[in-house]
């Protein structure tokens, strides 16, 4: 049975029982929304599947690796100062750690067709991720955005697919939640770099999901 409590008792019960006591819970701040946990959970009790449970949380620790590692500062170089680093070298861990719970819950369990499915799916997030960071000259904004939604619901797509559950109905609503009413550090990236192309570009995505609706 899925844990059925309100996503904010599910994050604060995750994130007490699985902190280590030298890890500060700042830390885990700006990790793991709500608005993930809701999804997972809504989509995994419509997918009426006796692992649910593992499943739901398995997810909930990749996505927390995720999510910390995109809150290490990859421009990082000689000459950053020493204590960042240090906090960067924190986060990378910290993120390993919860990867690795990912892998042995799943695997413990023996849904190995469902961690290979998984397992795809984070591929294609990491790259989607490093072409946003690093392939973005003359690289067309809304392509980037495409890759943006995907880096935010991967693994919200990756249930949809494993349990064949119907995607139209709810797809212009998540990447609503999770991209676009969001404080995406994606998004910001693609800001950064052209102010105006990416706020008329992020409208049109706006509007191209509202008329999916």
């Amino acid at each position: 049975m899925i844990n059925l409590e309100n996503t904010e008792d599910i994050r604060h019960k995750f994130i007490t029982k699985y902190k280590h006591s030298h890890i500060s819970a700042s830390l885990y701040d700006e990790v793991l929304s709500n608005k993930q946990i809701s999804w997972f959970k809504r989509l995994l009790i419509e997918a009426e599947t006796p692992s649910a449970n593992q499943i739901f949380n398995a997810l909930l620790h990749m996505q927390t690796s995720l999510d910390i590692h995109d809150l290490v500062d990859l421009k990082t170089n000689e000459n950053m100062a020493e204590d960042r680093s240090q906090t960067n070298q924190l986060q990378v861990l910290v993120g390993d750690f919860h990867s690795s719970y990912f892998y042995r819950l799943l695997s413990q369990q023996n849904l190995l067709e469902e961690l290979y499915h998984f397992i795809e799916k984070i591929k294609e997030i990491n790259d989607l991720k490093m072409s946003v960071l690093h392939n973005y000259e003359g690289h067309d904004m809304e392509i980037q955005l495409k890759h943006i939604e995907k880096i935010h619901i991967g693994l919200i797509e990756a249930i949809i697919s494993l349990y064949n559950l119907p995607e139209k109905e709810v797809k212009s609503k998540i990447i609503d939640e999770l991209v676009y009413q969001s404080d995406s550090c994606w998004i910001k990236i693609l800001t950064d770099r052209d102010h105006l192309l990416s706020h008329r570009m992020i409208s049109l995505r706006k509007q191209h999901w509202s008329l999916t609706k």
